[in-house]
């Protein structure tokens, strides 16, 4: 089975937010300057949200996304809710995933 359209989207910017910027040699600037369990200074979270949608943004299929964040301290976990207009249909994408952080700093 191939995958295209929303399915592949989803994949490709799962992948993106997964992936540290030199982890794709081909791809020096790919990927997203945060890992997993890093340590998010809620001071940070605008850049954060900011790398995020610019990320999301250089997929060829997505016209327009908006992301937010929230910020769970406690139990070390960043939710990345993401809704992305793909091109040509304008279809509209939703993506919702968990991310495991570190400790958070204030």
């Amino acid at each position: 089975q191939v995958m295209g359209g929303k399915e592949l989207v989803r994949k490709l910017v799962i992948r993106r937010l997964l992936t540290r910027p030199g982890e794709f040699f081909h791809l020096p600037n790919y990927g997203f300057d945060f890992g997993i369990k890093d340590v998010v200074p809620s001071t940070e979270l605008l850049r954060v949200r900011k790398s995020i949608l610019e990320g999301v943004l250089e997929e060829p299929e997505v016209s327009d996304a908006g992301v937010a964040l929230k910020l769970d301290g406690a139990n070390g976990i960043l939710t990345v809710q993401i809704r992305a207009v793909l091109q040509p249909a304008g279809e509209t994408l939703e993506i919702n995933t968990e991310l495991p952080i570190g400790a958070v700093g204030f």
